[in-house]
């Protein structure tokens, strides 16, 4: 779920649209995870290739991992 630089939304709405899709999963009994990345200042810091290997050890969806590797490669921050 992206918010940011899109007309009309918010952190504020971005939140209320996380905790009502968290309260929903928490009555059906689903499992319940979330990350938040803002690699605005550390990105250019971070070794994109250590942090795909840790989320494999910390088994992490491929398709979230492929996601990433595509994201981040040959991208930097200015």
């Amino acid at each position: 779920m992206q918010s940011g630089f899109r007309a009309n939304d918010s952190s504020q709405t971005a939140l209320t649209a996380l905790i009502d899709k968290w309260l929903k999963a928490n009555d059906d009994g689903d499992l319940i995870g979330a990350v938040f990345l803002d690699l605005a200042k550390a990105f250019d810091l971070l070794n994109h290739e250590l942090l795909i290997q840790k989320l494999n050890k910390y088994k992490f969806a491929y398709t979230l991992l492929r996601w990433l590797t595509s994201y981040m490669d040959d991208r930097y921050q200015k």
